[in-house]
């Protein structure tokens, strides 16, 4: 197990300064959506992407509102394809909600990660229990859904480890483990309704879902870190890392941290892929935009000491 020893970094790398080729979407024509949080996976030869479309905004005085005037956030799942070479969006769909709980029909399934098994595309995503109350709540679960044309089938939802927590940032791999279907922390996996491993002591979270190496998986990961003078809502800064899991998919050593480069303090990655000598990572931005990069994988790699 890696050194939980507590990491405050005053500086970071920024992903630029590792030659990274990024694009980065702003905001829709909208006065009432904006896209953010993409996550990115292959399957059948094909970059795909899956994008939250979402009311959610922020004001500049940190506080947060519904765009569209409702008492709470509403998501649509938008699909399409990225072409790995000009990291250009194409083909975006709004996918209709087939057979999701009716919290999840009203309000929409969030920040979902792709992921390829068989001939399916499918995903995992975070259903919102706002029937109850309008922000996030301990009822909140994770489900899975499988792509079918238009459509987001509902698959099942994941048992709760907890009722005393919101879930999510649970991370799938891309390709299936006989170990465990997905991580549920840096030192815990979720396998058949069952956590594996003892609790987290660090705020070590979830982001991109794990991509097979020859020993182990990589992924990146995500901690918060706390400006106390800073505004309400984004009073945190997103530090990023690399994170090198073994084959049972719990953290073995994380890399020197980094940030995107974007000058927000919310950064939050949920998509990476290999790509010839690359890794092509999309990430959200201030919950309002999203960008796509490209970096160099063995200047990444580097990063770890």
């Amino acid at each position: 197990m890696y050194n939980q020893r507590n990491r405050q970094p005053q500086t970071f790398i920024t992903l630029p300064e590792l030659g990274a080729d990024t694009f980065i979407k702003g905001e829709l024509d909208s006065r009432e959506m904006r896209d953010f949080n993409p996550s990115i996976d292959w399957h059948e030869g094909k970059l795909k992407i899956a994008i939250r479309r979402c009311n959610f905004a922020i004001n500049p005085q940190g506080s947060f509102y519904f765009r569209d005037g409702s008492a709470y956030s509403r998501t649509d799942v938008m699909y399409g394809e990225l072409d790995p070479d000009t990291l250009r969006v194409s083909g975006l769909k709004r996918l209709e909600l087939i057979g999701a709980p009716k919290h999840t029909q009203l309000c929409g399934l969030e920040d979902v990660r792709l992921f390829s098994r068989n001939f399916d595309m499918c995903v995992i995503g975070f259903e919102s229990d706002r029937l109850t109350r309008s922000l996030h709540n301990a009822s909140a679960t994770m489900a899975e859904y499988v792509i079918r044309g238009d459509s987001l089938v509902y698959k099942r939802t994941l048992k709760k480890p907890s009722d005393k927590r919101v879930e999510k940032n649970w991370s799938p791999t891309d390709e299936p483990s006989k170990h465990f279907d997905f991580t549920y922390s840096d030192t815990q996996v979720w396998k058949d309704g069952k956590v594996i491993g003892t609790p987290t002591t660090t705020q070590i979270h979830g982001g991109t879902q794990l991509l097979k190496q020859k020993d182990g998986y990589i992924s990146i990961v995500h901690e918060k870190i706390r400006d106390r003078l800073a505004r309400f809502y984004d009073c945190n800064t997103y530090v990023h890392y690399l994170a090198k899991h073994n084959d049972q998919g719990f953290i073995a050593q994380l890399s020197k941290p980094f940030r995107f480069g974007t000058n927000e303090r919310i950064e939050f990655a949920a998509g990476m892929v290999d790509y010839k000598d690359d890794l092509i990572i999309s990430f959200g931005i201030r919950d309002a935009k999203y960008g796509i990069t490209r970096v160099n994988k063995a200047k990444m790699m580097e990063l770890f000491v």
